[in-house]
């Protein structure tokens, strides 16, 4: 069944009638229902994209904000509190032991001997 608009009132009429059957206007050949339909649904779909992508957005940040707490967690535990003197020092951990400078170790513990 192919239907349309009247561009009147607005009323859902058979795409055949020359006539509304609710306001009596001559009807013109409009839209049918699919292509009246076919932006409001585009519209529907880019804006449920955008609120996916801002719901991405959300979440990461949101993870993002929960690894900074960790951080300053790790961070005050291993670093003490700074003085006056070492605020002006940027970043803490001068006596935290560097992964790349640490001898490499055995799963199984104790350290691995190196061969020269």
């Amino acid at each position: 069944m192919n239907v349309r608009f009247c561009a009147v009132c607005r009323s859902l009429i058979l795409a055949d009638f020359r006539y509304c059957p609710y306001c009596g206007v001559p009807v013109s050949r409009g839209p049918g229902m699919e292509e009246a339909l076919e932006e409001p649904f585009e519209r529907i779909a880019e804006d449920l994209a955008k609120r996916e992508a801002l719901g991405r957005f959300s979440s990461l940040a949101e993870r993002l904000d929960r690894l900074e707490n960790e951080m300053d967690i790790l961070l005050a535990e291993h670093c003490p509190s700074p003085t006056e003197e070492e605020s002006a020092l940027p970043g803490c951990g001068a006596d935290l032991e560097s992964p790349l400078d640490a001898e490499p170790r055995s799963p199984l513990g104790g350290g691995l001997k190196r061969r020269d």
